[in-house]
C-alpha cells in the first residue's frame, strides 16, 4: 500500500509528502510501481491510499518536531471542517465551504483516475489519524452548523459523498476500502458504536473492507498501549 497519497498540493502534510494531484506525480508513482512489480512475487497486489490532511497538512517532518509550518518554512494555507486548530500555537485552518467541498470531491475522483491509469489493483480512501474525513466525523473538530455538522448522521455526509463518487467512477467490483476510527481515545470523541454505524453506511455504496485504526485527531490522548491494545476495535 502507498500510504497518505494527497489528491491536492495544499493537502499534502509535509513538504515532503508524496501527492497524486498532476501528471508529474503521476509519471513519477507510475515509474515506483513499476519498479516494485519487477521485484515483487508474482500476482502481488499493490493499493494505494488517497488522502487529504485538512488541518494537519502544512506541518513540519517528524525529525523536525512536526508542528505548524513557520513563516521561514514556506507554509501554506490549511482547510478542514471547522476553523479549530489542533492544538495551542497550530494555524487555524479555513472552513471549508460547500462550494470548496464539491471541489475538492472532483480532486478524489481525479486522483482515483490517475491511480487506475497508473495500474493500481486497490484503493482506500484514508478516513482517520486526524486527517480530513476523521475531521469531519469527529465533534472534537467539527463545529459546523450546516448540514455536514451536529448530528452523526450530518458529520458522515461529505466522508459518504466523495466515497460515493468514488465509487460511481470505479468499474464494478474493483477492490475499494476505508481506513477509519474506531476510537479518537477521548472525551465527546468517535466511539466504536459511531464507527459501526460509518461501516454500515459505507457497506451500503459498495465498501468491500474497512481497516479500521484510532487517534491521532488530538495532540495527547490517553491510549492504553499494551499488547493487541487496539484488537478490540477490529
Amino acid at each position: 500500500m502507498v500510504e497518505a497519497t494527497a489528491v491536492e498540493r495544499v493537502g499534502r502534510i509535509t513538504h515532503n509528502c508524496v501527492g497524486i494531484y498532476n501528471d508529474l506525480c503521476e509519471s513519477s508513482i507510475k515509474k515506483t510501481l513499476k519498479q516494485a512489480r519487477s521485484v515483487a512475487p508474482t500476482n502481488t497486489s499493490f493499493g494505494i491510499q488517497l488522502a487529504n490532511a485538512g488541518r494537519k497538512a502544512s506541518t513540519q517532518r517528524p525529525q523536525e518536531g512536526r508542528k505548524s509550518l513557520t513563516y521561514e518554512e514556506d507554509p501554506w494555507i490549511t482547510k478542514g471542517a471547522s476553523p479549530v486548530p489542533i492544538d495551542i500555537g497550530w494555524h487555524v485552518p479555513h472552513l471549508l465551504s460547500q462550494k470548496d467541498m464539491q471541489k475538492l470531491k472532483n480532486k478524489f475522483v481525479e486522483a482515483l483516475i490517475r491511480s487506475v491509469k497508473i495500474g493500481f489493483d486497490l484503493i482506500e480512501i484514508h478516513g482517520t489519524h486526524g486527517y480530513l474525513f476523521h475531521q469531519f466525523l469527529s465533534q472534537i473538530s467539527n463545529k459546523r452548523e450546516d448540514k455536514y455538522g451536529g448530528s452523526l448522521e450530518n458529520r458522515m455526509r461529505f466522508p459518504l459523498e466523495v466515497f460515493s463518487a468514488i465509487n460511481k467512477s470505479l468499474l464494478k467490483d474493483f477492490p475499494l476500502g476505508m481506513r477509519i476510527t474506531g476510537t479518537e481515545w477521548e472525551k465527546d470523541g468517535i466511539i466504536e458504536s459511531e464507527a459501526i454505524i460509518f461501516a454500515q453506511e459505507l457497506e451500503k455504496i459498495g465498501c468491500h473492507y474497512v481497516c479500521v485504526s484510532s487517534g491521532g485527531n488530538t495532540p495527547n490522548p490517553q491510549i492504553p498501549i499494551g499488547t493487541h491494545y487496539q484488537g478490540s476495535l477490529g
